[in-house]
């Protein structure tokens, strides 16, 4: 098959079930597309599994430094971190990687803003 032939093939296809789904109701169309998205899925490659971050401790000189370094913000604002409980430390992590993780995705969404232009 040519990639000319499958080109057309496939917009046949989509015609098709774009024909299909607009003359359904919702339930219909949910049934249809639930389908389709399993038929998609066992032809398709595998995910790419998330791999966690591995982050390598800190070396001792500079978690020195680090531990007597203020914190800027929140709840223990101009404390050092090394006199920051725990509990709070691990409760920050979660949700500032959480936050990353969100503003990461985001950026690269189509409403995120233009980059800067130097010119500006």
């Amino acid at each position: 098959m040519t990639a000319e032939q499958l080109a057309s093939d496939t917009d046949s296809v989509v015609e098709f079930i774009s024909d299909l789904l607009r003359r359904t109701d919702g339930v219909q169309r949910t049934i249809i597309a639930n389908r389709l998205r399993r038929a998609i899925d066992e032809v398709s490659p595998p995910k790419a599994v998330e791999q966690p971050e591995t982050i390598e401790p800190m070396p001792y000189e500079e978690a020195m430094v680090f531990r007597h370094t203020p914190i800027t913000y929140g709840q223990y604002c101009g404390e050092s971190w090394g006199d920051i409980p725990r509990q709070y430390l691990d409760w920050l992590v979660e949700v500032k990687r959480a936050e990353w993780r969100q503003l990461l995705r985001f950026l690269k969404s189509p409403l995120a803003p233009e980059r800067y232009d130097d010119d500006e």
